[in-house]
């Protein structure tokens, strides 16, 4: 496994007037912003979701077989949206989650499709979509889902 640790700037404003800083105190041209708890929250979701699709498309080249590749994404998907859950649930208005929906299915498509097309299956992106949707679906509903609907998923790549 690979960790990445980063550094999110908060703010550009600082008290400091350290000659070689461009956001130095006395620098008139810096651009100054602060982010809110929100956004550092949506940068830090952001790269723990491209990690997850890293993981994704790795589990989609090297799982051994179709049933195998959508637990593993399954279970990535889960561990990936864990953290998140008590944040989800406080807020009143998923408006903005509504509309990235689509995208969201799409990204998870990629690795769906490269694992199917390794087995020699092309679907089309409505039968990928589906099985996306129903992918998403278990990782969000009790352990053990993704077991009770596979069958349903194989008549559609079968």
């Amino acid at each position: 496994a690979v960790y990445v640790r980063g550094l999110i700037e908060s703010s550009s404003y600082c008290k400091n007037n350290c000659l070689y800083c461009g956001i130095r105190l006395g620098n008139p041209y810096a651009e100054r912003y602060r982010l809110t708890k929100e956004e550092i929250l949506a940068y830090v979701m952001l790269e723990d979701w491209q990690k997850c699709l890293g993981e994704m498309r790795a589990a989609s080249e090297e799982e051994p077989g179709i049933r195998e590749g959508f637990t593993k994404m399954e279970a990535l998907l889960r561990s990936f949206s864990v953290p998140y859950r008590q944040i989800w649930s406080g807020y009143d208005h998923l408006g903005p989650v509504r509309e990235r929906h689509g995208e969201l299915i799409r990204q998870i498509t990629a690795p769906v499709r490269t694992m199917l097309e390794r087995f020699g299956k092309a679907l089309s992106e409505t039968e990928l979509g589906v099985l996306s949707e129903m992918l998403l679906t278990a990782s969000q509903r009790e352990e053990g889902t993704l077991e009770r609907i596979f069958p349903v998923m194989e008549k559609i790549f079968t």
